[in-house]
């Protein structure tokens, strides 16, 4: 399975995810690509616990990147192609599960088992549903490689 990703897109057309990773130290930027690689390549079916449900939401997940800093990438499943209707999951026979499409929506932090911000959730479901709306809200996702490294 290779699945599409898309960065979510602020109103002033600023790539918010991308944003995010540039203000994280560079030991973190390479984390967060490792991980979308991941997530790329195989989706959040076939690795136990690399994708989880996000904390009071049912339709938000999260990545774990670990470190000194415990960095949460909150995401969706599409929000345009969630992969229902035969949708070909790693071993190449439909599962209602395989999403060949995920938007990464929030980057937050987790201090003593709650999120840094308190709302990152509800700020990510509501940046799933302005892209409901408008489709043109994501774009697909741009790597922090080494030329934009400090």
């Amino acid at each position: 399975m290779a699945a599409r990703i898309y960065d979510y897109v602020g109103a002033a057309d600023d790539n918010l995810i991308k944003v995010w990773v540039l203000s994280l130290p560079k030991k973190y930027r390479a984390k967060v690509n490792a991980k979308v690689n991941l997530l790329a390549q195989y989706g959040d079916e076939t690795l136990p616990g690399f994708v989880t449900p996000a904390v009071g939401s049912g339709t938000i997940k999260e990545i774990v990147i670990g470190g000194d800093r415990a960095l949460r990438l909150l995401l969706c499943r599409g929000p345009m192609d969630i992969g229902r209707n035969g949708a070909t999951g790693k071993n190449g026979k439909t599962s209602p599960w395989a999403a060949p499409e995920y938007t990464l929506l929030f980057g937050a932090e987790e201090r003593d088992s709650r999120y840094v911000p308190h709302n990152a959730v509800r700020q990510a479901e509501a940046r799933r549903q302005v892209i409901l709306k408008d489709p043109k809200r994501r774009v697909p996702h741009v790597h922090v490689g080494s030329a934009d490294i400090e």
